[in-house]
């Protein structure tokens, strides 16, 4: 391959918290697990996004590093503040004012109030912002998991450019990712609106919830495939979801056009064709209170289609693969589906008379043999790559 050039991470985080803070590694290891790889599980798909901890003093300052933003194309700084970090202001608030001055636009500060010292801290700075709360949060298990639900959100938000939640004044402002709750209504539809009054009670998430959200005079076709591809979608999957014609078109069209797509298991008795185009996603199984857990599986994904369409694209531009082949980034696993849009851009190409082998490249970790025998059983031309295997490539 031709010499690399300088490679700039698409999005990178760093968690910021006092060295006395005895919460502070516990709560940054938890958001190394949820954004980057769980350490108990290395081996499990992950998002594998960057997370760089700020907290050991440098001996001459008695700060940390500073950070540099510009070696990423996104930033995302939460810093953890508490008593310790409020009553060390000879050193930490200069610290924490620099890195605030480093945020805006593509690289963004997210303060933290662990306790209710934390809002004394840099009054006119900091307070701009309203802080993510955990102030009350007697488990620190729950406050992992609102902070944990909060970042997903927020960072969802900074990938496709909109405001921070934090800076938003008005709460009717359209967030980025659209909740569409597909069920079928004849035993799906009581859990579907359940989920719908839990979301727009609990979080600033916006719901589709089909006829009841499209106005009068409107295409309702047209309407239902717009917010489709708009949305991640949640499959609430009942017994006779997939005997509705309708269902089965949101999830087509879903995958047509990689939107977010999560299913939610809530078969009682069970079905008698169960629909190919719902593999290939996350899936968990419904039970009484998961709600919270619905909702951050669906920011989960959507926060992973945006991260890894960036950093499959930087990879493709670092690597200079578009010189040899006809490269196709896509944000999961390949599967059968993945064929058709491979087909419209490899015809276009053809047409432009580019006649390159085609190369597919899809997050790690990589398929199995068998399961890559099958996707080359139909074109063995094609071939199915992830980043980790380019040293392969001739």
């Amino acid at each position: 391959m031709d010499e690399l050039t300088h490679y700039r991470a698409p999005f990178t985080i760093y968690v910021v918290w006092h060295p006395e803070n005895k919460a502070g590694k516990i709560y940054a290891e938890a958001m190394y697990n949820a954004f980057c790889r769980n350490l108990s599980s290395p081996l499990m798909r992950a998002l594998g996004i960057p997370v760089f901890f700020r907290f050991a003093p440098l001996p001459d300052t008695g700060v940390p590093l500073p950070l540099d933003v510009g070696e990423s194309e996104y930033n995302a700084i939460v810093v953890l503040v508490e008593e310790q970090m409020t009553g060390d202001k000879i050193r930490w608030k200069p610290y924490i004012r620099e890195l605030y001055q480093q945020s805006g636009g593509k690289s963004r500060l997210y303060p933290v109030a662990m306790d209710s010292f934390a809002m004394a801290f840099d009054p006119g700075q900091l307070n701009v912002s309203q802080f993510i709360n955990l102030i009350g949060e007697e488990e620190m298990e729950a406050g992992i998991q609102e902070l944990r639900s909060r970042l997903l959100h927020d960072f969802a938000r900074l990938l496709y450019g909109i405001e921070s939640v934090n800076e938003v004044d008005d709460l009717n402002t359209s967030p980025p990712v659209t909740l569409f709750i597909s069920h079928a209504k004849v035993d799906g539809e009581r859990l579907a609106i359940d989920f719908r009054d839990y979301i727009n009670t609990h979080s600033k998430l916006k719901t589709f919830f089909d006829a009841n959200d499209i106005r009068d005079a409107s295409d309702f076709a047209k309407a239902i495939r717009t917010n489709v591809k708009n949305s991640a979608v949640v499959v609430f999957l009942s017994d006779q979801y997939t005997t509705r014609e309708w269902c089965l078109i949101e999830v087509i069209v879903a995958k047509r056009n990689k939107s977010p797509l999560v299913v939610v298991n809530n078969l009682q008795k069970g079905e008698r064709r169960s629909f190919p185009y719902l593999g290939n996603v996350p899936t968990m199984r419904y039970r009484e209170g998961c709600f919270s857990e619905i909702v951050d599986l669906a920011l989960y994904q959507a926060l992973n289609n945006l991260y890894f369409q960036l950093k499959l694209n930087k990879e493709i531009e670092l690597y200079q693969l578009s010189k040899k082949y006809r490269t196709y980034a896509i944000q999961n696993a390949p599967e059968l589906f993945t064929y058709i849009d491979i087909k419209r851009i490899t015809d276009e190409l053809t047409a432009a008379n580019d006649l390159k082998p085609v190369l597919v490249i899809y997050p790690d970790p990589p398929l199995g043999a068998e399961e890559l025998k099958v996707l080359n059983d139909i074109d063995p031309h094609i071939d199915f790559i992830t980043p980790s295997l380019f040293h392969t490539l001739n």
